[in-house]
């Protein structure tokens, strides 16, 4: 059986593992059962771990790994002109070689040193202190902040009267308007060393990138450390035995 690649799939792994193309560069690990990616960039990490419905045609001792760099501009354009979708494939003299006769599409594979992977087995040891599902009203505050962050870029997480709270708009102290939603009780307080009551402040692109790839199947987690005065969001879809998927954004400084 010649090896093949599902081109779908295969744009839909490097999208998640790279989150949304956050991450410039992405790592991307095969056997004849899984497909995994886990990259870190920034402020994300990325810990996807997939049934291979992506490259198959794999012997059973296979381990195969593509890299590469910007794949938003050097690879995912040269899939869009794959009409077939599934493709033989070669993998050779640093190409990934994807036949469409009478035509055949050579892609560029990196050298691992040149791309930024995270450990999965590392995944950061803290304590959430609360955690929701994403749902609609979640899903229409964040759809209304797309209007209101252009400007900003920033999003705020922070706990006040008993709730998380999620904002869009400017700092804190500036006299400025914004958008705001009660998330969930928590009887936390996120307060700094000193015992000021202060705001986890995100990257709005991360942020948003993050969000656009997960849904209700999906847990959303919040920690701080505040020895650090900083914050962790963890958003997880579980474990089913054999895939799972994991992204953790950190909150500025």
């Amino acid at each position: 059986m010649a090896v093949q690649l599902n081109v779908n799939n295969f744009k839909n792994l490097i999208k998640r593992g790279s989150v949304n193309h956050v991450i410039d560069n992405v790592k991307l690990i095969f056997t004849p059962q899984l497909a995994v990616s886990s990259m870190r960039g920034t402020d994300l990490i990325s810990c996807v771990k997939v049934d291979n419905n992506i490259l198959t045609g794999l012997k059973k001792a296979d381990v195969i790994d593509f890299c590469f760099v910007n794949p938003l501009s050097n690879v995912l354009p040269y899939l869009e002109i794959l009409r077939e979708d599934n493709v033989n494939v070669k993998i050779e003299d640093g190409y990934l070689e994807l036949a469409e006769p009478p035509h055949t599409v050579k892609i560029s594979l990196f050298h691992q040193n040149v791309v930024t992977p995270f450990d999965s087995d590392r995944q950061p040891k803290i304590e959430f202190f609360v955690q929701f599902n994403p749902d609609e009203r979640f899903a229409n505050f964040i759809d209304k902040t797309k209007r209101v962050c252009a400007s900003h870029g920033r999003i705020y997480l922070g706990t006040k009267g008993g709730f998380l709270y999620i904002r869009a708009g400017g700092a804190a102290n500036e006299l400025t308007s914004e958008i705001k939603l009660n998330l969930v009780e928590t009887d936390f307080e996120i307060k700094s060393s000193d015992g000021k009551e202060i705001e986890l402040n995100f990257n709005y692109k991360s942020f948003i990138n993050m969000i656009g790839l997960i849904n209700q199947d999906f847990s959303v987690s919040v920690a701080f450390d505040d020895d650090q005065d900083l914050g962790l969001i963890k958003a997880a879809k579980g474990d089913n035995g054999t895939s799972s998927e994991y992204y953790y954004l950190m909150s500025r400084i």
